[in-house]
């Protein structure tokens, strides 16, 4: 993975996480979830978790493979969790049709990044 991938990558973790800080309710919405405050301590969560695996997959940009690979590693396991989460959640009618085509898509799509990353490398 060229080191411009692995800041485009690092850099869209970060804004996910930074936007779920900042605007929880707002990232909410935009993920297709309800907008309720029972929602802004998870989106928050989520917030810190991709802001840390953004500043860690933007701080191993240029270190050796080894270090970007692992970082990725990790960003891969969660973005698979995500997927399977996204699924059940559905399955259970705790997310609408819109919801889970959102979360499941941007978590295949960052998935797929990053297991392209760990693969060139």
């Amino acid at each position: 993975m060229s080191p411009t991938a692995s800041y485009l990558l690092g850099t869209t973790f970060s804004l996910v996480g930074i936007g779920s800080l900042i605007a929880p309710l707002t990232t909410a919405r935009l993920f297709g979830m309800a907008a309720v405050p029972s929602t802004v301590f998870i989106s928050r969560m989520l917030g810190c978790r991709d802001l840390v695996l953004g500043g860690g997959i933007l701080m191993s940009a240029t270190a050796p493979k080894q270090q970007l690979r692992a970082v990725l590693f990790a960003a891969n396991i969660v973005n698979a969790i995500d997927i399977v989460s996204a699924l059940v959640s559905y399955a259970e009618g705790n997310l609408t049709v819109e919801a889970w085509a959102v979360l499941s898509s941007a978590a295949a799509l960052v998935l797929g990044l990053g297991m392209w990353g760990v693969n060139s490398l």
